[in-house]
């Protein structure tokens, strides 16, 4: 461990001894001048448009794009990105500035920025405080160009992981399309072979046995020995649970008795965020949850089928002609159990439960390695930088 009061990163590549300079973020760079601009960006273009404050999304490709600056540091309000050498681009707003790295590897040095973020969150917003960020930054530009290396290998296999989830996600929902019949239709297109009878739609309260919902804690800690489980609980990709909020045994025998949650109960998100679904599995009990949640048990369906059934399109359509409009849209427990089902027979229920929980689980299985590699990006930043 290098010594606390000399500039050296924690980690470095053998054979690099020197102290590391401070500069500030505007002496390393010039602030390249826009040229024409994209007022209304659309989807399908050859070119991506840099807009303020938002990602990259395809643009036009009749326009001349920047090739110049690719390489550059691109800064929108909130958004600091970094372009890759000869990546075209185009630019929606002249709020989104171009910064050229002028005698240091741009690579390093957006990287160097990114380990600025949570000391220096007010320069997301103002340009005059980007200019000003003070860097501590290697004096040698081997050392910068190894650093910059190395994190554009790590992005590659970020982008590489970021894209296989991507892609099981896109799958997962022509798998929906496909195995679930079509509006006004009884037939799916793609169904497990053996299968033949016309499916049937019901409302849900018909397969449910219970459907009802919890209440707020009176103790607001989030400390205790029970698992709480709200809305930002349930992985919107894979359904899966992450209990982050506890309650005391005490509320979930008395107050919250009435919604203490068993296993296989389906739990479907009514105020906020709509229909967000997950299926509750031993392993988190005992557990409770809020009136953000309804709780669903079943009793006349496969609950894997129907915790697939309810991310599907038939959900979505309802969500979108039902909601009530408050303070927030919400469902009421009455709206959720008239909500249409289409289900075939149990045996293909099963068939069809048990290979989306096989994908889901592939999905969640994707996202732990993103997250993987994203935090170990995050600790060679912490380690690699001074």
């Amino acid at each position: 461990m290098p010594p606390s009061n000399k500039r050296v990163p924690a980690i470095r590549f053998s054979g690099f001894v020197e102290e590391w300079k401070e500069v500030t973020f505007a002496s390393v760079v010039e602030i390249q001048a826009s040229k024409e601009f994209i007022a209304n960006p659309v989807e399908g273009g050859k070119y991506p448009v840099i807009q303020q404050g938002e990602e990259p999304i395809a643009g036009y490709s009749d326009k001349q794009p920047y090739k110049e600056f690719g390489g550059s540091i691109l800064f929108g309000d909130h958004t600091l990105s970094l372009f890759k050498p000869n990546t075209p681009f185009l630019i929606a707003t002249d709020g989104v500035k171009i910064f050229q790295a002028k005698e240091i590897d741009s690579n390093y040095l957006f990287h160097e920025l990114l380990t600025k973020r949570p000391t220096s969150q007010g320069y997301k917003r103002h340009l005059n405080i980007l200019k000003g960020v003070a860097l501590i930054i290697s004096r040698n530009s081997t050392e910068q160009s190894r650093i910059g290396q190395f994190f554009r290998t790590l992005d590659k296999l970020v982008e590489l992981r970021k894209k296989k989830l991507d892609k099981l996600i896109t799958l997962k929902k022509e798998l929906l399309n496909k195995l679930f019949p079509q509006q006004g239709q009884k037939i799916p297109a793609i169904r497990f072979s053996g299968f033949v009878e016309e499916w049937k739609e019901v409302a849900l309260g018909e397969l449910a046995g219970l459907i009802t919902k919890g209440t707020t804690p009176l103790e607001k800690r989030g400390k205790g020995e029970i698992n709480f489980i709200k809305v930002e609980s349930i992985d919107p990709l894979s359904g899966k649970i992450c209990v982050k909020t506890r309650i005391s045994r005490k509320e979930h025998d008395g107050f919250l008795k009435r919604s203490k949650l068993k296993e296989n109960d389906i739990l479907f998100s009514i105020a906020g965020t709509l229909g967000r679904v997950c299926c509750v599995p031993s392993e988190i009990l005992p557990a409770n949850t809020n009136q953000a949640l309804a709780i669903i048990r079943v009793e006349k369906a496969d609950v894997k089928f129907l915790t697939v059934a309810l991310n599907g399109r038939m959900t979505a359509e309802y969500i979108r002609c039902n909601p009530t409009i408050g303070a927030q849209p919400n469902l009421s427990l009455k709206q959720v159990g008239e909500l249409p089902i289409c289900h075939p027979n149990i045996g293909e229920q099963a068939r069809i439960g048990q290979f989306f929980q096989t994908f889901d689980n592939l999905i969640e299985l994707r996202k732990k390695e993103l997250d993987g590699l994203n935090n170990m990006k995050f600790n060679f930043l912490n380690r690699m930088f001074v």
